[in-house]
């Protein structure tokens, strides 16, 4: 029995309603990946103001790359998920838990446009991995195969 247009666009519109969670789910995932490769290894910047080289060592931080962990309050506040959907069109996202840590995501980003960003192994993991089995899985159910 093949899925006339009304059953298709019926199953679209319940996916990418269905997908939501998953979308959140990934976020959550991505952003552990991402926050444990910046305080290990940093995203590519490095350290420039020797007055604030200086603090770091002086606290037993690391100096090598920037991590943006002087605290690590941003990553603890850096922890509620979210999903937003127009259409088809699904996205979802992690933002901060409180006002500090919305403050400090937006100010490393407007100094670290890139900071935020999975590098291709990441991204890769979290697409082939986790996202592309349960969307189809998702999809797959409500089209009735």
């Amino acid at each position: 029995m093949k899925a006339n247009d009304y059953e298709i666009r019926r199953a679209l519109e319940q996916t990418a309603e269905e997908i939501k969670p998953i979308l959140m789910s990934a976020a959550v995932q991505a952003k552990g990946l991402l926050a444990r490769r910046i305080q290990n290894k940093g995203f590519g910047r490095h350290y420039t103001s020797r007055s604030y080289i200086a603090l770091r060592k002086k606290k037993n931080l690391p100096i090598q790359f920037v991590n943006l962990s002087f605290t690590g309050t941003m990553y603890l506040g850096w922890n509620l998920p979210g999903a937003t959907r127009e259409g088809l069109k699904v996205r979802g996202f992690i933002g901060g838990s409180d006002d500090e840590t919305k403050n400090k995501l937006r100010w490393n980003k407007s100094r670290y446009p890139e900071f935020n960003e999975l590098n291709q192994e990441e991204n890769d993991l979290i697409i082939n991995e986790f996202l592309t089995p349960n969307i189809i899985e998702i999809f797959n159910k409500n089209i009735g195969l």
